[in-house]
């Protein structure tokens, strides 16, 4: 089965991702432009495409009542539905000839590499590593062989920043644009809603790696309260020691929009900081490997989302921020090793997770158990990519049934 990963808003706890089959029946979709809430009095010639109208008014509406819930999920649901029918064509056409191809690709800037392509108000990128030093052979993210397996982490990092930036701006004075993770016949592709956004129109951030840092005082303060929710510190970046809420690299956008000024935000991968590795850890593992929003959190002191990185190595602090950011992984493997205990010795727990069927997984509370370990991870601020500590600490506790709970997440592992 296909799947296909999709966000609209942050819901309870952590748990951001649905994993849904495509419809395949298109008359079931309510086509949400036809709303009269929506369509009437649109500007045929707007800047922003009708995905971005939409979500914004959405986004804007602060108590929403149940026929503004079901618009949002019927945005997704529409979103959803036409991405995935661009993205199969992409992926079919993917040994065409360019002038075969229905769908050409775009060039579009940027400095992370991947073939982009941009239809119907949809900007589609298959994300793979990018050469930082070409006379030595340097990828971003594998060192020194190409990883497209670890640049296609960013995307899910990118997806979890843009959610919790969202649920940290409750006022919406930052929009974010929609987007999607689709996997198709072993491919896999980022979706957003196209913006119309250039170099003249970043006000904040850095687009090229750090050359130039943009600042802005006003979006700085906003931006500030949004890391203060998020528990991250504002640091200096680049030789110039500009301060940043963020991570260095995230954008603040400006476009006009019926004579209102919209701030878009993207970029948001490295919202978080990286986990700290040792030295034998692949080569860009600070650029995709990341602490989870909630151990961050949940840590006693704010950390800085450019740690270990040359984003903030000018900045006089950048040895505390770094030292914060161990303290807080040491954490995190501390957590691994309760939740392994609570695992041994809370039974009913491990029964709720681990239970069977004949047919399958047993559903537990309506909530399938495999969902379920995943969200008690992800609420304790564990990575999944953890679980193979989790399982050696199981196996160090000396209790007969944690032998069926290993299995259990050695298939869970496996299977992701």
């Amino acid at each position: 089965m296909d799947q296909i990963e999709w966000i609209m808003e942050p819901r309870a706890h952590s748990y951001f991702t649905a994993f849904i089959t495509p419809n395949e029946s298109a008359s079931s979709v309510k086509n949400i432009f036809d709303d009269p809430v929506f369509s009437s009095e649109e500007n045929p010639s707007s800047v922003l495409s009708l995905w971005d109208i939409t979500f914004m008014r959405l986004r804007s509406i602060m108590n929403p009542s149940s026929v503004e819930f079901e618009l949002m999920a019927t945005l997704g649901d529409q979103f959803f539905n036409t991405a995935v029918t661009f993205a199969k064509t992409i992926v079919a056409e993917q040994h065409l000839p360019m002038d075969k191809k229905k769908i050409q690709p775009s060039n579009a800037g940027g400095l992370a590499g991947g073939t982009k392509y941009e239809i119907q108000g949809l900007f589609f990128k298959y994300p793979v590593d990018y050469i930082v030093n070409k006379q030595a052979r340097i990828w971003l993210y594998g060192g020194e062989h190409r990883n497209d397996i670890f640049a296609a982490k960013v995307t899910n990092n990118e997806l979890l920043g843009f959610s919790h930036f969202m649920f940290a701006d409750k006022s919406a004075y930052f929009q974010v644009p929609l987007m999607a993770l689709i996997y198709y016949q072993g491919f896999r592709l980022s979706v957003m809603s196209t913006l119309p956004i250039e170099d003249q129109t970043i006000l904040y951030g850095s687009r090229d790696g750090g050359v130039t840092v943009l600042f802005d005082p006003e979006l700085h303060n906003h931006l500030k309260s949004i890391a203060n929710k998020l528990n991250l510190c504002p640091h200096l970046v680049s030789d110039k020691r500009v301060e940043m809420a963020l991570c260095g690299d995230l954008e603040i956008h400006k476009i006009s929009h019926r004579q209102q000024s919209i701030y878009y935000m993207l970029d948001p991968a490295r919202i978080f900081p990286p986990a700290f590795w040792k030295s034998d850890a692949p080569h860009g593992t600070i650029f995709f490997r990341m602490l989870r929003p909630e151990l961050v959190k949940q840590f006693g002191e704010a950390l800085s989302s450019d740690a270990f990185s040359r984003w903030q190595e000018r900045d006089p602090n950048a040895a505390t921020m770094n030292v914060n950011v161990i303290k807080a992984t040491n954490l995190l493997e501390e957590k691994v090793l309760l939740f392994a205990k609570e695992l041994s010795e809370n039974k009913s727990l491990a029964i709720k997770l681990v239970s069977r069927t004949t047919k399958g997984i047993k559903q537990v509370s309506g909530i399938k158990s495999t969902d379920e370990i995943i969200r008690q991870l992800h609420i304790r601020g564990i990575n999944i990519r953890y679980i193979g500590l989790l399982c050696v600490n199981l196996s160090e506790i000396s209790n007969s049934s944690n032998t069926e709970i290993i299995h259990f997440l050695i298939s869970l592992a496996v299977s992701r």
